[in-house]
């Protein structure tokens, strides 16, 4: 029984992970969308180049939160095999 307990609450976290990845993915594709139509202007002013790098820097940031959210998923998911053939 606490293995089913484990099981489920490792489902739940599971989904959890990835609804947060995709609330992420969409989140990192705004801001690259963003970046490519400042960057592409004609003429950048001083107000874009602040936005711009406000923006590459949370560009950053979501890159950090996407691969430490991956090294989570790789957790879960090998935790959830063990107790699935154990």
């Amino acid at each position: 029984m606490e293995l089913l307990s484990k099981k489920t609450g490792l489902n739940s976290s599971l989904k959890a992970h990835d609804e947060d990845l995709s609330k992420k993915k969409t989140i990192t594709s705004s801001i690259r969308v963003e970046i490519n139509t400042i960057s592409s202007s004609p003429m950048i002013s001083e107000t874009d180049t602040v936005i711009l790098q406000k923006l590459t820097e949370l560009l950053e940031t979501k890159q950090k939160e996407l691969e430490r959210h991956g090294r989570s998923m790789l957790i879960i998911s090998h935790a959830l095999k063990f107790f699935l053939f154990w």
